[in-house]
This record gives structure tokens, sequence and C-alpha cells, in this order.
């Protein structure tokens, strides 16, 4: 396994610490099916890449325009 190889897998501490989390949340979110991933032996459980950041994409909130006031004509 190579460099590149290891950055396309995610330990949930590191995502924990991504999104400042605990790791019981992302345990919650893996075991809900919000996030893929694999277990890797009896233990280890490691999320994708692409599905981390399908995770934060899917988060994010779209920009709120300010709303202009009118004053109104007396």
């Amino acid at each position: 396994m190579n460099a590149a190889d290891q950055d396309e897998w995610l330990t949930v501490g590191e995502v924990a610490t991504k999104l400042r989390l605990s790791k019981m949340s992302v345990y919650r979110l893996v075991h809900s099916g919000v996030l893929e991933s694999a277990r890797i032996g009896r233990r280890a459980i490691r999320i994708p890449k692409a599905s981390y950041e399908a995770y934060v994409a899917a988060a994010l909130l779209e920009p709120i325009t300010p709303l202009t006031v009118h004053a109104t004509p007396a």
C-alpha cells in the first residue's frame, strides 16, 4: 500500500477531528448508514475519503442573501 492509497481512507478518529465531533458521534453516523464505511478485521472501521467529502458537501448550507429593507413612504 502506498501513500496515495492510505489517503483514500480515514479512521473514525480522523473524521471526528476534522468534523470536531466525538468519536461516538462518528460511530453513530457510520452505524446509521449516513457515512459509508468498511470494517477491517474484527474492530477497525475505515471511512472512504469520498464518503466523508460527500457528507460534508451535503451538510454545507447555501449562503443567505441579506434582506433589503425598504422604508415605506409615510
